[in-house]
């Protein structure tokens, strides 16, 4: 009996010392939130929400971009719509191998777009919306020209600052280049730019902005939403 009795003591002792409280172990899925919120709010901090990340050009932008200084060459004193239509022409002539590389930039600038897209939204920003294909202004309400105009963002008024630079500095590396390569190298400056030297132009932009909300609520008590 007494052997019996010291088994059994042994056996409760051992139990009891490997024995974890369930309450002390941490929840495994609160963790998992927690972690998910904190490299969410790491990440908004990264954000521009003045900004909304660009949509990538098409393959055949990139195809139009690399032709049309030759095309425009050839072509002389063509009109504008005389050159797009002529590499229009030669982008439906054109064999899918040779396509393919343009094709294949686009997906993959598209897929960076996503995650950019995906990371702004996240952050509480705002995409621009755009019209569709085909879409028409037909039967829209007629919008009332005494309505304050929505304030240029920081990037807009960089831009307006820096716009017949950044032109000379395309220009002179392309004479034919498109205006969209224009927007393409502000876009690549601004990036780069300093916060320091971005901060003149975000102050104004806030500043707008204010005076923006101001206008729209004295301008809403004469003329309210329906």
């Amino acid at each position: 009996t007494s052997l019996l009795v010291a088994l059994l003591w042994a056996l409760v002792t051992k139990s009891a010392l490997q024995f974890t409280p369930v309450l002390s172990r941490p929840d495994q899925s609160s963790r998992v939130t927690l972690e998910a919120a904190k490299r969410k709010a790491a990440s908004a901090k990264k954000v521009d929400l003045d900004n909304p990340p660009k949509r990538p050009l098409s393959g055949y932008m990139r195809y139009m971009m690399d032709v049309r200084p030759e095309v425009a060459k050839a072509m002389g004193d063509a009109k504008i719509t005389e050159i797009a239509k002529e590499i229009g022409a030669r982008w439906r002539k054109l064999p899918d191998t040779k396509k393919k590389p343009y094709q294949k930039a686009f997906e993959a600038d598209k897929k960076e777009f996503e995650k950019q897209k995906k990371a702004f939204l996240d952050a509480g920003g705002v995409m621009p919306t755009r019209r569709t294909r085909g879409s028409t202004r037909t039967g829209k309400a007629k919008k009332d020209p005494n309505m304050p105009k929505r304030p240029k963002s920081a990037y807009i008024l960089w831009v307006s600052d820096n716009y017949a630079a950044l032109k000379k500095k395309v220009m002179a590396k392309d004479p034919g280049a498109a205006p969209t390569e224009v927007m393409k190298e502000a876009g690549a400056a601004w990036k780069k730019l300093a916060a320091a030297s971005k901060k003149k132009y975000n102050t104004e932009a806030e500043k707008l902005k204010k005076e923006y909300t101001k206008e729209m609520e004295e301008y809403r008590k004469t003329n309210p939403l329906p």
